[in-house]
This record gives structure tokens, C-alpha cells and sequence, in this order.
């Protein structure tokens, strides 16, 4: 029965009935006026496999998302109305510390041994704007990201690699390992803080031939152990708080980075990419897998021949990325990518994504009916082999406790959720994941 209430939740009557009226008054909507201008229909491309896994999914979604329940079972929210908005989790190398960001701007941390204890405040990119002028107005609203700070992907690395940034920092304080953190801010660049919440820009804006580029949505970060460091860029026209209406423009203008510390040179490895955010290294440090979030997929990159093709289905909105070795008694270890996800796949959902006409009756919407929509219908995560990209599993939280997923990372004994759009976490034991092989 859940399962059944699950693929209902994702194929409501409303959604069938919208897609019916789109057609009927495409005429119309299309002569509207509206402040951007659609592309033509975003044509969406897989490769075989990738295809494969796609129709198989739609053809039978029941059959990948049965197991959501049994995960679920032993899930617990934490933090709730603390972690505001939370992104990605960064914990320090002796797994004590735990870092999110948060959609005030507060970089924040919690004791991986003591939840109960709640987050702590630990800096900001940003600027508060509380003053007595003002004295309702705070950060936490999307037209003051840009101002407060969105601290996206986080990353310790050796401060060693860094030499030439700790020292212009005085009297530099290390985290555990002699490490620095490294923080992606969506608006204002890629930055390095010490454990003293002191911090240093590194770079603000990439050289496109001769033309300099402002970043306006730094996303997600990846670090090698040479100290490279990949990022992904989203878009190039909008920013993290336009981020509907950067899908619903449907240009791709999306960027992969590489950033040299020793050179302190940023070279931009793709552009035209669609909507790449969440970004991680394989474990030979190879590859670069990125999740596309239209195209609900995950790409490849190669850092050999340069070369980028399809990797996965990702059976939605494909945010952060984690790859996990599944370690169970009498078995091989196995390795799968977890993919957050912030909304499901969905037939008719996805056309309207795509379509041109959809895409400005979206625009002409008011936002929160759709989001309240996404809301009720939002995954938590889905699971991919590592080797072979065949999709394994879809889990959706039949009480939608972690609408938004914006990723899923294993800390010791436990796999935690975070979401873009909520302000909680969610938290399940890693023995749950074990059980699904």
C-alpha cells in the first residue's frame, strides 16, 4: 500500500490535468510577455545505457522504489528548525567535527558523537544584515543570499597545498590534520577558513580566452590529493536564488573548473554544461562524476583525455553526490554513488520541464504552488553501481520527512539527509542501506 500511495503522490490527477490544459491554451501562453524567454523545447539526450536504465524506471517504478519503506523504518529528524536550508556536510579528518551551510549564511557546525547537543555558529562568508534601522530584517531570504553569503560545497583539505593563501592569513589556525576547509559561496567565490573561522578568497571569477567571467552560482566542490581542486558552476545567468527561473530559461551555461592552488590559476575544463551541480572524485581520482539536475543524470568526466559522456539515470533531480562502500559479512565490499534528490522523476513532469510553452506557464505560476507540490512528492536519494551506472534503487521517505534532498553522506554510523528547502535534517543508520544487498 505504500508503494502504491508513492507512485500516486508522483502521478496525481492535478498534474495529467495541467499537462491537458498547457496543450489546449499553448497559443495563448505563448504571446504572453513575460521577463525571460524560454529556448525552444530543451531536448534532453542519453546514451544507450543511460536510455536503458531511464525506460526501464518508468516502466516500473514500483519495482526500484518497494524498499523505501523498510529504509525509512528506523529514520529520525534532527535539528529541526535549525538547519536551515542545509547543503553539503564537510567533517573533519578525525570525524569529530561536522560543517553545513545554511540558507541565512551561517556556516555551522555539530559534534558527530552528541547530535542532542545542536548546532554551533562558526563563521559566514557574508555580512549580517540585522541593524536597528531594520530591525525585522535578517538574513534567510533568497534577495539577500548575495549579501549574507551560500556557503554550497565544503571540502577539508592539506593547508600544505595551500602555503601561498595560510600565509598571507595571521597566525592561521589548523583543523584536525594540519587542514584547511574550502568553501564554494555561491555568490562571492571560492574561499579558504582556517579553524578560527578566518578566511581568504581564492578566486571570485573565471578567464574565458580573454574575457574575465563573474561567477554568480559556484556550486559544488571535489578535492584531489594533489590539492586540484574541480567545481562545478550551474549557470552563468542566473543566480543560486533564480534557480527556477534558470531551468525554466533552459539555456545550458553551466561550467566545470579546475583550480591549481600552487599556481593559483583557474582553468574552466567544459562550459555549455546543463545545470551541473553536485560533483565528486572517483576513488582512483580518474573520473569526475556530476550530476546534470535537468537532465536527471550524472555525467563523466575524464581527467586523462579529457573526454565527458553519460554515466548514470539518476531517476530525478540529481544534487550532491557520495560514493559508499557497502560492507557486509561473507560479501565483497561493493562501492555505489548515492544521489540526492530533490525532486522524482516523472513523465508528464518532466515534459513540463522541457516543453517551451510548459516551462512559461511555470514562469506565470506562483511559485509556491509548484514548490508546495514538490514538496509532497520530493525524494531521498537514489542508489547507482559505481561500475556499470545501472540504477539500483529509488528511496522515497513515505512520510516525506526530507523534502528537497539536497544529498546524503555517511558520518560514522549513520547516512544523514539534507535539503535545500527545509529546515531540518534527517538521520538513518548506515545498517539500513547494508540490509538492501
Amino acid at each position: 500500500m505504500q508503494v502504491k500511495r508513492i507512485i500516486q503522490q508522483m502521478f496525481p490527477p492535478w498534474l495529467i490535468r495541467t499537462s491537458f490544459f498547457v496543450a489546449i491554451l499553448s497559443p495563448i501562453i505563448t504571446n504572453i510577455p513575460t521577463q525571460i524567454d524560454p529556448l525552444a523545447t530543451v531536448t534532453l539526450t542519453y546514451s544507450e545505457n543511460t536510455l536503458k536504465q531511464k525506460n526501464l524506471y518508468e516502466s516500473n517504478p514500483s519495482f526500484y522504489v518497494n524498499h523505501s519503506a523498510a529504509f525509512h523504518k528506523d529514520a529520525e529528524i534532527i535539528f529541526l528548525n535549525e538547519a536551515l536550508s542545509a547543503e553539503h556536510i564537510a567533517v573533519t579528518s578525525d570525524g569529530n567535527i561536522a560543517f553545513t551551510g545554511l540558507r541565512d549564511g551561517r556556516i555551522v557546525y555539530f559534534h558527530t558523537d552528541n547530535i542532542q547537543k545542536g548546532l554551533f555558529n562558526f563563521t559566514r562568508i557574508g555580512k549580517d544584515i540585522i541593524s536597528t534601522a531594520e530591525p525585522k530584517r535578517s538574513c534567510g531570504l533568497p534577495q539577500d543570499e548575495a549579501i549574507c553569503g551560500r556557503a554550497l560545497g565544503m571540502a577539508f583539505a592539506s593547508s600544505e597545498l595551500f602555503n601561498s593563501y595560510t600565509s598571507k592569513l595571521q597566525s592561521p589556525s589548523y583543523f584536525p590534520g594540519k587542514e584547511i576547509m574550502l568553501v564554494a559561496d555561491a555568490y562571492q567565490g571560492l574561499f579558504l577558513v582556517d579553524a578560527k573561522g578566518n578566511k581568504i578568497l581564492l578566486f571570485d571569477s573565471a578567464q574565458n580566452g580573454t574575457t574575465p567571467i563573474k561567477l554568480k552560482f559556484l556550486n559544488s566542490i571535489a578535492v584531489a590529493k594533489s590539492g586540484y581542486v574541480y567545481l562545478t558552476v550551474t549557470s552563468l545567468i542566473f543566480g543560486r536564488n533564480q534557480v527556477l527561473l534558470d531551468v525554466l530559461k533552459g539555456e545550458p551555461t553551466g561550467m566545470l573548473l579546475e583550480f591549481n592552488p600552487k599556481e593559483e590559476k583557474v582553468t574552466i575544463l567544459r562550459d555549455g554544461l546543463q545545470e551541473p551541480n553536485g560533483i565528486v572524485l572517483t576513488k582512483d581520482e580518474k573520473y569526475l562524476l556530476i550530476s546534470s539536475t535537468n537532465a536527471n543524470k550524472i555525467i563523466k568526466y575524464s581527467l586523462y583525455d579529457k573526454t565527458l559522456r553519460d554515466f548514470a539515470f539518476a531517476a530525478g533531480k540529481a544534487d550532491n553526490l557520495e560514493i559508499v562502500t557497502i560492507e557486509k559479512v561473507n560479501h565483497s565490499p561493493r562501492d555505489v554513488l548515492l544521489i540526492g534528490i530533490t525532486a522524482p522523476h516523472q513523465k508528464a513532469l518532466q515534459w513540463m520541464w522541457t516543453d517551451k510553452t510548459a516551462r512559461k506557464m511555470l514562469y506565470l505560476m506562483p511559485p509556491q504552488l509548484f514548490m508546495a507540490y514538490l514538496k509532497k512528492v520530493s525524494c531521498s536519494f537514489t542508489i547507482v553501481d559505481i561500475e556499470t551506472g545501472d540504477l539500483l534503487y529509488v528511496m522515497v521517505d513515505p512520510l516525506g520527512r526530507n523534502p528537497f534532498t539536497s544529498g546524503i553522506q555517511k558520518i560514522g554510523d549513520y547516512f544523514y539527509f539534507t535539503s535545500w528547502n527545509h529546515a531540518s535534517m534527517l538521520r538513518v543508520p548506515v545498517k539500513a542501506i547494508n540490509e538492501l544487498f
